[in-house]
């Protein structure tokens, strides 16, 4: 689903203008970026849970050349979805 249609389906179900859907649309998601940002962690409840997680450093291995690098430790963002979102999916 992409943006358009997600503010489409905001403006039918709130009776408002696209325009307006697409501001509201905007705002939670700068909302959601800054929470994970600041807390680490969001949860959006019936979902899933939004979370930094950081990755150790380990060695790795240049495909290329062969040749053992140290990968430096690094941040990646997870999704953990709830058991209701699990069960939903896999009812589909």
């Amino acid at each position: 689903m992409k943006k358009e249609d997600v503010v489409r389906r905001m403006a039918e179900f709130a009776d408002v203008r696209k325009m307006d859907a697409a501001r509201c649309y905007t705002m939670a998601i700068e909302a959601i970026r800054d929470a994970i940002l600041e807390d680490g962690e969001f949860r959006l409840t019936n979902i899933g849970t939004f979370r930094v997680k950081t990755v150790r450093a380990h060695n790795g291995r240049n495909p290329q050349t062969g040749e053992t690098i140290t990968v430096p430790e690094t941040k990646r963002l997870s999704f953990k979805p709830t058991a209701a979102m699990r069960e939903a999916v896999r009812a589909r």
